[in-house]
């Protein structure tokens, strides 16, 4: 009821965000980075349970819900997604053992009836840690090619860059305030087109041997 009069209000749409991934990999930084823009390492507590931030961003007002990523916390995830219009599933981009465990928990989730239309926009965090993973490599540890029907999108990201547009959190932002945007059905056709395109870029991509 508050989100609508607000919304109202302001003449935007508010929309309903899970923001989750596992521990430590930097979902409370970006959340606290799309809230105040800077950083202030000293606000930033690991979430345990969960926190909510209201973000004002073009069109709309994101209600994020930081849910904490502890293994004994993540079988709570399912109580927020009712009412769950979006995903923002965070990835440390620096940690490739912890790939099988994140492939499982983001697959896990969108089986969830729940959220079988929110688009999940992925951010790769961490890109300026050494070794680290493309945004094209941990598309493929997490098989996003087999979302077919799922309208989604990869970006790296560093949230605790000093400078905004290196932290880069906002181009993700901004694909998913265009996604959202479209109606359900157009956001359907979006996701097999894409789906299309992609597949046809991967198997170009593919040199055959004589």
């Amino acid at each position: 009821m508050l989100g609508r009069i607000r919304s109202k209000f302001l003449g935007r749409q508010e929309t309903r965000v899970i923001v989750v991934g596992l521990a430590g990999c930097g979902k409370s930084t970006i959340v606290y980075r799309l809230k105040h823009g800077k950083l202030d390492e000293s606000e930033i507590i690991p979430t345990v349970g969960f926190n909510v931030e209201c973000v004002e961003y073009r069109k709309m007002i994101f209600s994020l819900w930081d849910l904490g990523g502890a293994p004994e916390t993540r079988s709570f995830w399912k109580f927020y997604y009712q009412d769950t219009q979006a995903v923002i599933f965070v990835v440390d981009s620096s940690d490739v053992k912890l790939m099988e465990e994140v492939r499982e928990e983001l697959h896990r989730m969108l089986t969830e009836h729940e959220l079988w239309d929110a688009p999940v926009l992925i951010l790769a965090n961490k890109k300026d840690k050494e070794p680290k993973m493309t945004p094209r490599e941990i598309t493929e540890h997490l098989q996003l090619f087999a979302l077919t029907n799922r309208n989604w999108y990869i970006v790296d990201t560093d949230a605790k860059a000093s400078d905004l547009s290196v932290a880069n959190i906002h181009s993700g932002l901004d694909w998913l305030v265009e996604t959202l945007l479209m109606p359900a059905a157009h956001r359907q056709e979006k996701a097999r087109s894409e789906h299309r395109s992609r597949t046809a870029s991967t198997s170009h991509a593919i040199v055959p041997t004589a």
